[in-house]
């Protein structure tokens, strides 16, 4: 399973996020939404693949760095065109990762990591970029079925938009492909993923903290969900 390549536009998305979080405007301070936000950069070989290739193993491995327990982490995985080290995760959590555990009790070989405080400055009406990798679905007769056309992604991201207090002004489809994961003496699973990115405006800022904090959509242990946003 190939992750799918990241665009130039899309890399300084998150990177600029990342080292800008004191830009937003500063009318309203979330301080409830406190987490951290960290990039891990890995190297390319044949123990790295053979884990990301898997999204299931790769939950499995980041896990270590929270010591087990509950998952209150949201991830991504990415191929930089641009960086030596091709291999990216973008990981938001609410307890502070222990990668020197991760590394020790995983076979990801790690070039680096660096972790920073998440708490952005945000206020009602504010217009954002963003970009999200989901696992699109509707629930029909107990069970869930993937979304594929282009009129029913569009039609998802708008419902969950309305639901978690945003309305996405610009909508871009990209990088559709399946995803499988293999767990250990269980049959391959397998996820449809889509990347949307565009222009959103916040509608319900109490909402829309919710969203960045527990993710948008289903499969969220499969690197689905994480809602990344910064300054257009």
């Amino acid at each position: 399973m190939f992750m799918g390549e990241l665009d130039s536009s899309n890399t300084a998305l998150f990177m600029g996020y990342l080292k800008n979080l004191k830009t937003f405007p500063n009318k309203i301070l979330l301080r409830s939404l406190k987490m951290n936000l960290s990039l891990i950069k890995l190297k390319q070989d044949m123990k790295n693949n053979s884990i990301l290739n898997s999204p299931y193993r790769t939950h499995q491995a980041l896990w270590e760095a929270f010591g087990g327990g509950e998952r209150d982490f949201l991830f991504r995985t990415e191929k930089s065109i641009k960086d030596h080290s091709p291999w990216q995760i973008y990981l938001l959590s609410n307890r502070d990762p222990d990668f020197k555990r991760m590394v020790n009790k995983t076979p990801l070989n790690v070039e680096g990591y660096s972790t920073k405080d998440f708490n952005p400055k945000l206020q009602d009406h504010q217009e954002l970029k963003f970009y999200l990798r989901a696992n699109p679905t509707v629930k029909q007769n107990k069970k869930r079925h993937c979304l594929v056309l282009e009129e029913d992604l569009i039609g998802w991201i708008r419902r969950k938009g309305e639901a978690h207090g945003f309305f996405p002004e610009s909508i871009s489809l990209r990088n559709k492909m399946r995803y499988k994961s293999y767990p250990k003496e269980k049959p391959p699973i397998s996820h449809w993923g889509i990347d949307f990115e565009g222009i959103l405006l916040i509608r319900d800022l109490s909402l829309f903290v919710e969203a960045l904090r527990n993710g948008l959509g289903s499969a969220k242990a499969f690197g689905f969900g994480l809602l990344s946003v910064m300054r257009p």
